[in-house]
């Protein structure tokens, strides 16, 4: 028995795409960064061939005191 290639596309795409979510059932999800909202960026480093498996702050690494590279912005 010979199978359709055009079946075999249509039955991966038919599978694919309901297998998405659309994200509905996610109560976690954070609003958007709204105009006049006060954001602070910091440098963070985080690699396990270093050693250093969790995220650090990259002023700690450099021997500074953490949040020294720390910026401030309003949006």
């Amino acid at each position: 028995m010979k199978v359709n290639p055009l079946f075999i596309l249509l039955l991966f795409c038919s599978v694919t795409f309901t297998s998405c979510s659309d994200d509905d059932d996610n109560s976690n999800i954070v609003p958007p960064i709204t105009l006049g909202s006060s954001v602070t960026v910091n440098n963070t480093f985080q690699a396990t061939a270093f050693g250093i498996n969790d995220e650090t702050d990259f002023a700690v690494i450099s021997g500074m005191n953490a949040g020294d590279f720390a910026a401030n912005a309003t949006v």
